[in-house]
């Protein structure tokens, strides 16, 4: 069992990284900024910050209380009062979970154990005045060995703004259901060169702060930077540990960076950083930002093919918008790629294939490439999860059929049904 603390621990970086670089940092749990001094002139180049004294972080689901879903808190609920189905999982050892509508137009998820009954863990819509409906656009797949867990995966986005919020739930050896939540894009990587991977996410110009999970002697915990910036490479130093290279927010072009590395007891800051991209990067020709890519469709490498969807076209095409790119050494991995077709809105396609190892080709591109990062700063391990999401998103969700695009959206059309509720 992990250790249940309310609140965790957000690493809290401020009274150093901020006499360093002079950021604002977030305190623990509190959504407020923590007083720093002026940046000192003779700080020292490298930082040590412990992590021994974090907390465990509480990994209950109720202690996620602050999205509009809520927590469902295990209520016992009839497989007859489930009116429509709207997404549905079985995970390896037998757990079903679905996502489903009430009779009076609610929708909510549930889960029902090998032999026993059905479970509401969450609500995802409420009715038209009670918050967004965060059903519409979800996607629930399963998923394995994240931080050595198996689980399922709930993706939410209620806002429609591409900030979506990734639910990783699983099981533990008691039968208790628990959750870690990331966002904008996570990936596993081997943060400190242990062979154990974390689990970390807003690589993506820090839209709220980058942020990872690790675990020690049983418990997980979180790290958390106090402030916004900017992904510019990841590189291993010769311990096998990643190197973070970044761009404080509120810094230009050419600015001086800075080097976070994870080692396991404690994170090294460096600042003064002298770094830069990689010799031979070449340009991805795209149309216009602007430009709308009005289909999409993802095959993996089992040959099953996602057909269709607005939400993939949208993604996938602000991936490819800037990536950067240097010819690979080796040859793409056939076998395990998953290719796109982008139609866009001029008529124009582009196939865009990727493997694991962030290898790509690209219609509009000859050649073999090593996908460095996005434009955002997005590593490529995320860019494949995200094929292998949408593609594995079409064999659950009822807006598919056979992994063809219905052409709308269940959650949608269920909320459009739902009067207001007045007040």
């Amino acid at each position: 069992m992990l250790t249940r603390t309310r609140w965790g621990a957000i690493l809290c970086m401020a009274l150093i990284t901020a006499a360093v670089i002079g950021w604002t940092a977030v305190s623990a749990g509190t959504g407020e900024p923590v007083p720093h001094t002026e940046p000192e002139t003779d700080a020292p180049r490298v930082q040590i910050i412990p992590l021994r004294d974090l907390e465990p972080w509480d990994t209950d689901p109720s202690a996620e209380e602050n999205w509009g879903s809520e927590w469902g808190a295990y209520q016992a609920v009839d497989e007859e009062d489930m009116a429509a189905t709207l997404a549905e999982t079985t995970l390896s050892d037998g757990t079903i979970v679905r996502l489903y509508a009430t009779a009076q137009g609610l929708i909510d998820g549930a889960f029902s154990r090998p032999g026993e009954g059905w479970i509401c863990f969450v609500h995802l819509f409420r009715g038209g005045d009670l918050g967004p409906n965060y059903a519409d656009g979800a996607t629930l797949t399963a998923y394995e060995d994240v931080m050595g867990r198996d689980g399922f995966l709930l993706r939410t986005d209620g806002y429609h703004l591409e900030a979506y919020d990734y639910w990783y739930y699983w099981f533990d050896e008691g039968g208790a259901l628990q959750v870690l939540r990331a966002g904008t894009d996570p990936v596993s990587l081997d943060m400190d060169g242990d062979g154990d991977e974390e689990l970390a996410f807003h690589f993506d110009q820090f839209r709220s702060a980058f942020s990872f999970y690790f675990e020690r002697d049983g418990h997980i915990y979180r790290a958390e930077l106090g402030s916004g910036g900017q992904t510019r490479g990841l590189e291993r130093d010769e311990s096998g540990a990643l190197r973070l290279i970044f761009a404080p927010s509120g810094t230009d072009q050419g600015e001086t960076l800075c080097a976070l590395t994870f080692t396991g007891d404690a994170l090294q800051l460096e600042t003064g950083v002298s770094w830069e991209e990689e010799a031979q990067t070449v340009s991805l020709a795209l149309p216009d930002a602007g430009e709308q890519a009005v289909w999409a469709s993802i095959t993996g490498p089992d040959g099953w093919m996602m057909d269709g969807s607005g939400d993939a076209c949208t993604q996938l095409l602000h991936l490819l918008q800037g990536p950067v790119l240097v010819p690979a050494d080796e040859a793409l991995d056939e076998q395990a790629a998953y290719s796109a077709v982008l139609a866009l809105a001029d008529g124009t396609q582009l196939t865009w294939t990727m493997d694991p190892q962030g290898r790509c080709r690209f219609s509009s591109l000859p050649g073999t490439y090593q996908l460095l990062r996005t434009q955002g700063g997005s590593p490529p391990g995320y860019c494949y999860e995200l094929l292998a999401l949408y593609c594995q998103a079409s064999r659950t969700s009822r807006d598919y059929q056979d992994g063809h695009w219905t052409g709308g959206s269940l959650a949608r059309e269920i909320a459009a049904g739902m009067p207001e509720k007045s007040s």
